[in-house]
């Protein structure tokens, strides 16, 4: 038996990052370990400095996650602009009203991509042993330190994360026994005539029969300078049916 944390997620938007170069900022579609960890680090209050990014390294490094996808979403593409004054070496900004004040402005393009009413639950452990408990996580995310959103401040929650923990033998018995909470959320798991997809960790009991396997550079390493991520490799299949899952020795 294996102690999980399992929790849902659901937005208008949500945008779980990827490789990003230049003005393109594309999105996975589900959720990956950077983005766990970081909503976690916020529910508990960490901060990106000092000891408490040192903390959210160790967090990202241990943790372990389970992704099944309940409502896939659809994606959106956004043309987004903005000013920034020019190169200066003496004036100092107050508020954003001066900056757009100032007489040079660079004009920034960037395409942002989103992923629209998509719902996912999320099932997480630690591969060592941290100072934080799952329950800690899970008090964590019912009262968090800092707001909590889906991948980009523009994403807030629309549900409670609603968050559980308990001990099961694999993931999928951890995904099929987490409720859906609240209605709009199980219409759009009706909505979904697929059967769910579950992305999860290498090293997780389970017994779903794992039909391919992705790389994601989604692990931070370190948070100095520019951020640096290395590679993890995740597997994907189809969530069982409850009587496969509960037929489990």
């Amino acid at each position: 038996m294996s102690k999980f944390l399992v929790f849902q997620v659901h937005g208008p938007m949500q945008a779980w990052g990827d490789i990003a170069v230049g003005e393109i900022r594309p999105v996975a579609d589900h959720p990956g370990r950077s983005g766990v960890a970081g909503l976690l680090a916020a529910a508990l209050g960490l901060t990106r400095d000092g000891s408490d990014a040192e903390g959210y390294l160790r967090l990202a490094g241990a943790l372990r996650i389970a992704v099944r996808a309940d409502a896939p979403g659809t994606p959106l593409h956004d043309y987004h602009t903005t000013q920034t004054p020019g190169k200066t070496t003496r004036t100092c900004f107050g508020t954003r009203r001066d900056e757009l004040a100032h007489e040079h402005q660079n004009l920034i393009e960037t395409f942002r991509h989103y992923v629209q009413d998509a719902a996912f639950t999320i099932c997480a452990t630690f591969a060592e042993r941290l100072k934080w408990s799952l329950d800690q996580l899970a008090e964590a995310i019912r009262r968090p330190r800092f707001a909590l959103y889906l991948g980009r401040k523009a994403c807030p929650p629309s549900l409670p994360l609603a968050p559980r923990t308990g001990d099961f033998k694999t993931i999928e018995q951890a995904l099929a026994e987490y409720p859906a909470f609240d209605g709009i959320r199980q219409r759009l798991a009706r909505r979904n005539r697929d059967t769910p997809t579950v992305w999860w960790d290498v090293g997780l009991p389970t017994r779903i029969k794992a039909l391919g396997e992705l790389t994601r550079r989604d692990v931070p390493e370190s948070r100095a300078g520019q951020f640096r991520f290395r590679r993890r490799i995740e597997r994907y299949g189809k969530m069982p049916g409850r009587s496969e899952v509960n037929d489990v020795p």
